[in-house]
């Protein structure tokens, strides 16, 4: 089984796998209905860190292993890391 570190992740496939420990996590609320949850975000973290690595469900200071999550831009308004991408939990994650 093979592990990529968060700095390799790209969108050119949907086969990742990392190990990550969960360094911080927060709920964002929707804008149209505030009691109703829009997303979570976090910031991740694995064993190659540095200040490049970190990125943007559970509890924060476990680790996981992660597999089949979508990859895109790292893009909008708020920005947690300077990571080209972002990672995309999905149904099956």
């Amino acid at each position: 089984m093979t592990i990529n570190y968060v700095s390799d992740i790209n969108p050119s496939k949907e086969s990742w796998r990392i190990v990550v420990r969960v360094i911080h996590l927060w709920h964002v609320p929707s804008n149209n209905n505030p009691s109703e949850l829009q997303s979570i975000e976090m910031v991740l973290m694995d064993e190659n860190i540095n200040d490049n690595d970190i990125s943007t469900f559970t509890q924060e200071g476990e680790s996981y292993t992660l597999m089949t999550f979508g990859v895109g831009l790292n893009s909008g308004d708020y920005k947690s890391t300077s990571h080209a991408y972002k990672t995309n939990f999905l149904n099956i994650t």
